[in-house]
């Protein structure tokens, strides 16, 4: 529709439309800010000033956004069943049922999975070099970015990755289902740091990426996530107690299809002792050393070599 051409449409703040003719829709007003037509209490559509922050995208079922440390926006359906974005103000609240129930969605992910394994990651992180933080409630600041406050009063040395009690029970209430994890992570303990990280979330992460982005953790199965698929290529010797020469059966050395794949071994046993290739998994790195240390308990075998090549 044509604007209307009145000094009264033109002059006013707002749109020079009716209202009425753009329920629901945004529109340039004559201050050059932008408006919304939104129906009142008595049935009469306005044009009522766009909040700037309200989130550019259209709200979808359980989309949250939050900004700063004390407001959110919810995607709430009205009485017409069109959805907007709901500001909301979040509390202060001293313990953590009373702050969660502020928030309309509720978990949608069970995320016990990350927390009943926090003791074992953590001692298998600090092997790699790695110390991981989990910031309980409120310990540093009511805000659900109270991980960046916790950084500031620390600044811990080495490497690390840490996230906070508050930030992982927002992401269970996502549809994404993804916690981002915050780090800082040498480049010699990389490797070592994806191999313990991985093994601990099979098919829910990649590990370190790179150092701009931080480390994702699905918080659902995904069947078709299949990590990280970079090969390690390992050469096995076994020895054997007995060095007389006999067929060798690939069987005892016979590895997971989920871990990687046996593609090269002699079928005989010569001055006792057999070579073999293994493909594996970047992954499953640590399945594979498991592996090859329960190999080594065979009674047959005197001990294993292992060789790294690629």
């Amino acid at each position: 529709m044509p604007a209307l051409s009145s000094e009264k449409y033109k002059k006013r703040p707002s749109p020079p439309y009716h209202a009425r003719d753009y329920p629901g829709k945004t529109k340039k007003g004559n201050d050059g800010q932008y408006y919304v037509s939104k129906k009142g209490k008595r049935g009469i559509y306005r044009w009522v000033l766009k909040d700037p922050n309200e989130p550019k995208r259209k709200p979808y079922r359980g989309g949250v956004v939050i900004l700063g440390d004390d407001l959110k926006y919810e995607a709430t359906k009205d009485q017409q069943g069109n959805w907007y974005w709901k500001k909301v103000l979040i509390k202060y609240k001293t313990n953590p049922r009373d702050y969660y129930d502020q928030f309309l969605l509720k978990p949608t992910y069970d995320t016990t999975f990350v927390t009943s394994k926090l003791p074992d990651l953590k001692r298998e992180l600090r092997k790699a070099g790695v110390t991981l933080y989990f910031i309980k409630w409120n310990k540093y600041s009511p805000t659900p970015f109270e991980y960046e406050y916790w950084l500031e009063d620390n600044r811990p040395e080495g490497s690390y990755i840490y996230f906070s009690h508050k930030m992982l029970y927002l992401s269970s209430t996502l549809k994404e289902g993804v916690l981002y994890i915050q780090h800082h992570l040498e480049k010699e303990v990389v490797e070592r740091f994806n191999r313990a990280f991985t093994s601990f979330f099979p098919r829910r992460t990649r590990g370190y990426m790179n150092e701009r982005d931080a480390i994702k953790l699905f918080l659902f199965d995904q069947k078709s996530f299949r990590g990280d698929q970079r090969k390690v290529v390992y050469e096995v010797t076994i020895y054997f107690k007995e060095k007389i020469s006999k067929r060798f059966s690939p069987r005892v050395v016979s590895l997971n299809k989920s871990i990687g794949y046996l593609y090269e071994w002699d079928e005989a046993v010569i001055d006792g002792k057999v070579q073999c290739t293994f493909n594996v998994n970047y992954d499953k790195v640590v399945e594979f050393t498991r592996f090859i240390e329960k190999l080594g308990q065979n009674e047959e075998i005197r001990k294993v070599g292992v060789k790294r090549v690629q």
